[in-house]
C-alpha cells in the first residue's frame, strides 16, 4: 500500500511539473514572438518617414529633459508608435499600466534597457527609476520591476553567486537563449553591464 501511495505521489508531482512546463512554454513563445517583432512598425510607413524626420535633430540622452522636449515636438510619431505597440503604457490610453499584462511589462523593461548596446548597472537603475516615476507605478510594481532588473538582467562586477539564474540554467537552454558557451557568462560578469539574453 505504501509503495502505491509513493508511486501515486510521484506521478502527481511529475504531472504537475509537466503542466507547469506547458504553461511556461506558452510564455516563452510569447516573449520570443515579441523579440522577433519588437518595434517592427518603426520600419514601416507612415512611422518610418516620421522617425527619419525626427532624427534630423540631435539625439539626446534617454529620459533627459531635452529628450522629453524632443518627444513633445514630435508627438505625432510617438502617438502613432504607441498605438501600434502594446509594450508602451500609452497604448492603453487612460488605463496606462493597468491595461498591460506581464509580457507587455517584460518587453517594456527590455525596451528601456535597449536604447544602447551596453548599460552600466547604475545607468540601467537610473533609467528604470525615471520611467517608474514618469508613469507613476505603484510601490509594489516598482519593486518587482527593479528586482527583475537586478536578478535577471544585471551582471555585477565581482558578483560571485554561483546560485544565480544563469548558473542554474541547463546548458541547452542557455544555448537556445543565444549563449554559445557558459564561460561567456563569467566573462560578461566582470564587465558590469546589462546582458541581453534574448537570441
Amino acid at each position: 500500500m505504501e509503495g502505491n501511495n509513493t508511486t501515486t505521489t510521484k506521478e502527481y508531482i511529475e504531472k504537475h511539473i509537466e503542466y507547469v512546463r506547458k504553461h511556461l512554454a506558452i510564455f516563452i513563445a510569447l516573449l520570443r514572438a515579441r523579440s522577433i517583432k519588437h518595434d517592427d512598425s518603426k520600419l514601416q510607413e507612415p512611422e518610418f518617414s516620421l522617425w527619419c524626420k525626427m532624427d534630423e535633430e540631435p539625439r539626446y540622452e534617454y529620459g533627459s529633459d531635452k529628450y522629453i522636449e524632443k518627444m513633445k515636438r514630435h508627438a505625432k510619431v510617438f502617438n502613432l508608435h504607441y498605438k501600434n505597440n502594446r509594450h508602451h503604457p500609452e497604448h492603453f490610453s487612460e488605463l496606462g499600466i493597468l491595461g498591460m499584462n506581464l509580457v507587455d511589462i517584460i518587453e517594456m523593461l527590455c525596451d528601456w534597457l535597449g536604447y544602447k548596446e551596453k548599460l552600466s548597472v547604475k545607468e540601467a537603475i537610473d533609467i528604470v527609476d525615471k520611467q517608474m516615476k514618469r508613469y507613476n507605478f505603484s510601490e509594489d510594481l516598482s519593486a518587482i520591476i527593479k528586482n527583475t532588473l537586478i536578478d535577471y538582467f544585471s551582471v555585477l562586477k565581482g558578483f560571485e553567486d554561483e546560485s544565480s539564474l544563469f548558473y542554474k540554467m541547463p546548458y541547452d537552454l542557455l544555448k537556445e537563449l543565444g549563449f554559445e558557451e557558459i564561460t561567456c557568462i563569467k566573462n560578461l560578469k566582470k564587465e558590469g553591464n546589462i546582458v541581453d539574453i534574448l537570441a
